[in-house]
């Protein structure tokens, strides 16, 4: 389950945060991706870094 408090501007943080570091091997997405301003990013490892901004952890998140 996506945690409620997420907002958009901690998935904001979160692209930043990929457009930085990447995206480890093991978080590429398969199948689907969030794309935002031309650049695509794995939804489930978005929301998780997401979450680290929104309650402090990052974490796996049931979607």
């Amino acid at each position: 389950m996506i945690p409620q408090n997420i907002t958009k501007e901690h998935i904001l943080k979160a692209m930043q945060e990929i457009d930085k570091n990447g995206v480890p091997e093991e978080r590429l997405s398969t199948k689907y991706y969030l794309q935002y301003n031309g650049k695509n990013y794995p939804p489930k490892y978005t929301i998780s870094l997401a979450n680290k901004y929104a309650n402090g952890r990052a974490g796996p998140i049931d979607i």
